[in-house]
């Protein structure tokens, strides 16, 4: 089998065992201690699987035509599920299984997109300013209360969340709480955090860089990033492409051999990327809502869902 097969195939094998998994955990139901450690075992399983799988997806030789294929697979399946899953109720095996084909859906579409992206840098060095750009765009869309990205989350949560990665949580046995199968999410990952994960990845493979010493160090940085938007400290949104931007720069930084023209774009693409970033947060601090916006409702109570490193804890209202 060669190098590029096989890292193909062991995508497949994480992505199929996530799916397992979320099926598994749609369907059972712990003890609340046992399930409030399960919670935090498979937050950093459905955070760090990912990242590995996409480190061996970057392996395959890509082009725009390969890369079109889990594109459009993906996109397809992604979409016809997020439409089964509003016909279907909320609880039921149905459901749970629609929802976690759903998600294999977002896994190859983003992994199709983030490796077009990737075939189109054809100079190693521009990963610089492509990073720099991407982390202080992200800090103004999160932060920024009028950005899209944010209108989104407080207007139509329900789009965001049919759109997102989930990180599901174990489900507590506890009188009174629903016992049919049901799929309980802790943390949303927006697609984009995948997508140019992927780009980054199959850039780095591309190019021959240290790929495999950005996964090891991406995973826990994300999973880490992860836990401190579920910490009860009221960071409801944190900007996901700063630390695997800021990843990928320092793990790769001695591989980058840049002109002084390019040092130069770097150094002001890094300027108008601070400037973005700071007005989004100036924004945010700043920011006087018109008149007391109504809470979105879930299952488990009030209140939108919230995004971070990936989104943070909230429960999915359409799949509950």
């Amino acid at each position: 089998m060669s190098e590029e097969s096989r890292g193909i195939r062991t995508f497949a094998s994480l992505t199929a065992g996530l799916f397992l998994l979320r099926i598994l955990l749609g369907l059972t139901l712990l003890p609340p201690g046992v399930a409030m450690v399960a919670s935090w075992i498979a937050t950093a399983v459905f955070v760090g699987t990912p990242i590995v799988g996409l480190f061996f997806a970057s392996r395959y030789g890509w082009s725009p035509k390969s890369a079109a294929l889990p594109l459009v697979v993906g996109a397809a399946i992604h979409a016809g599920c997020a439409l089964l899953a509003r016909a279907l109720p909320q609880v039921g095996l149905e459901s749970v299984v629609v929802q976690a084909v759903e998600q294999i859906g977002i896994a190859l579409w983003t992994l199709g997109l983030g490796a077009l992206v990737a075939t189109v840098i054809r100079d190693k060095n521009l990963l610089v300013p492509v990073a720099l750009f991407l982390a202080g765009l992200d800090v103004f869309l999160v932060f920024n209360p009028e950005a899209p990205t944010a209108k989104l989350l407080r207007q139509n949560p329900e789009i965001f969340r049919s759109m997102a990665v989930t990180v599901p949580s174990a489900r507590a046995a506890e009188p009174g709480k629903p016992t049919g199968a049901a799929v309980v999410s802790q943390a949303f990952v927006g697609p984009a955090d995948l997508l140019f994960m992927a780009t980054f990845f199959v850039a780095l493979s591309k190019f021959n860089m240290r790929s495999k010493e950005t996964a090891r160090w991406l995973a826990p940085v994300m999973i880490g990033y992860l836990l401190v938007v579920l910490a009860p400290w009221g960071l409801n949104m944190l900007p996901a492409l700063l630390p695997i931007g800021a990843t990928v720069l320092i793990v790769n930084r001695k591989e980058f051999e840049l002109t002084r023209q390019e040092k130069g774009m770097a150094w002001a693409v890094a300027a108008i990327a601070v400037g973005i970033g700071g007005f989004g947060i100036y924004r945010h601090v700043t920011y006087k809502p018109a008149g007391p916006a109504e809470p979105s409702t879930t299952v488990d109570g009030p209140g939108p869902p919230r995004r971070g490193a990936t989104p943070p804890p909230a429960s999915d209202g359409r799949s509950q």
